[in-house]
């Protein structure tokens, strides 16, 4: 009986001993999670666990006491670097919490880990991550908690809250980080922040956008809505218990953010915890573009003159009858279509991703080069190629006309004597018109 009893008592030892092995091991990949920072942190630190140990680097994500700490992509970055320079002493390398003079804070575990994108499949599989969660009393219990919600989740809860056009999520997870947006953000486009709880996880009493670097066309940023930055659906009271939602949701903010700057920098604060700073680049929208552009038109301007014949001179018009080229300026108004369609609420085209039919029909208004008060026009224009269309206007012309005298008819003053009037004349022309980025590059040398 007491072989049995140690017996039993040896297999135990040889099924819990290899899990404690691993107990404090942590998959270093975005998004991991590690148990709540103890009291005294200040940062999750790099560690070199040999003699009395030494200080490598601290990560970039902050560690709030009483916070679990989320692993980064710029963490998963700073963890591989270290672990390439260190390699002959890769296994003494860990993750430490740290306080503000650099030494393991007193209660703090020494986290080993394995680095996916470095160490051996067979370790990175035997490393097992564990998370802790605070009990009533305040102090730690381990025990797994609900990760934050990942890219995945993040997308496809994007996808099954659909916005009105010009809309756009930007989404981040419980723990401030960005997990996903729609593609791509345009410049005007109405940005709208939510938050992604994975199924289980306790939704936070707070949650708060800041942004910055937000320039609006009114020069002033303008926040929409009348819900305040504390906004959650069925936020519950600070304090109480907070439930698990019973499946993935979608949290929406109140704050409502429309920018015309190329860069816009947002973070957001989760409870007491503030996410690290992204920066979200908008694609710019174009209303009009000018071309430059030739048409074959039979609108010529007149220019008569006289010519000798049968011992006389005779009215001839100088100028070539058939049609020929003239030189216009264009405007041309893209995304017609849209405008029909849409009406105001048509921001412009995007010219790195809008390319369908509707995109490139624009609306054209043409200018004569020579003289624009004397030539106009007002068509279609059909981008055919990046830059280059074609285009069909019907023009109106001022230009000379014989007045009382009819070319071939006999004239006895001289050229400059020969009665003319202004008049308007109209006709369908079509070209082909080039975005003046091609001049601007030909006339200044550019390549």
């Amino acid at each position: 009986m007491q072989s049995l009893k140690l017996g039993i008592a040896v297999a135990v030892c040889a099924l819990v001993l290899p899990l404690a092995a691993h107990a404090a091991c942590v998959k270093v990949e975005r998004s991991s999670t590690l148990m709540n920072a103890p009291t005294g942190s200040s940062a999750l630190a790099l560690w070199l666990d040999e003699g009395s140990g030494t200080w490598l680097a601290n990560l970039p994500t902050p560690a709030i006491a009483g916070n679990p700490v989320v692993i980064s992509d710029q963490d998963v970055t700073d963890v591989t670097t270290a672990v390439t320079a260190n390699q002959a002493k890769r296994k003494q390398l860990r993750l430490v919490f740290v306080d503000a003079a650099k030494s393991p804070v007193p209660t703090a575990q020494k986290y080993e880990f394995a680095l996916p994108a470095k160490d051996p499949k067979a370790e990175v599989d035997a490393c097992i991550m564990t998370s802790a969660t605070t009990d009533g009393g305040g102090g730690q219990k381990t025990g797994a908690t609900v990760l934050p919600a990942d890219g995945e989740i993040c997308t496809r809860l994007a996808d099954l809250y659909p916005l009105p056009k010009h809309e756009r999520w930007v989404i981040f997870n419980s723990k401030g980080t960005l997990c996903a947006t729609s593609y791509p953000l345009h410049q005007s486009d109405v940005l709208r922040f939510g938050l992604a709880l994975r199924k289980g996880e306790s939704p936070p009493a707070e949650f708060d956008v800041i942004p910055s670097g937000c320039t609006k066309p009114t020069g002033e940023v303008r926040v929409q809505g009348t819900l305040p930055s504390v906004l959650l659906q069925d936020a519950p009271v600070p304090g109480s218990k907070l439930p698990g939602v019973p499946q993935d949701d979608l949290r929406r903010h109140g704050r409502l953010l429309e920018c015309e700057s190329d860069d816009v920098k947002v973070k957001v604060k989760v409870d007491a915890l503030s996410g690290p700073e992204y920066t979200l680049e908008l694609f710019g929208r174009t209303t009009a573009r000018l071309n430059v552009g030739v048409l074959n038109s039979k609108l010529r301007d007149r220019d008569f003159g006289l010519r000798a014949e049968a011992g006389g001179n005779v009215i001839t018009d100088k100028a070539a009858i058939e049609r020929g080229p003239e030189y216009v300026a264009m405007v041309v108004v893209q995304g017609l279509p849209h405008y029909v369609r849409q009406g105001y609420a048509y921001q412009g085209r995007d010219m790195v991703h809008d390319h369908g039919y509707a995109d490139r029909l624009g609306l054209a208004l043409s200018f004569g080069l020579k003289d624009p008060a004397k030539r106009f026009g007002l068509g279609l224009s059909f981008e055919v190629a990046r830059g280059v269309s074609l285009v069909a206007v019907h023009e109106w012309v001022k230009r000379n006309r014989l007045d009382g005298v009819t070319v071939d008819s006999s004239f006895a003053g001289a050229a400059g004597d020969i009665p003319t009037r202004q008049e308007w004349a109209k006709g369908w022309s079509f070209g082909l018109s080039l975005d003046s980025a091609f001049f601007t590059a030909a006339f200044s040398g550019k390549k």
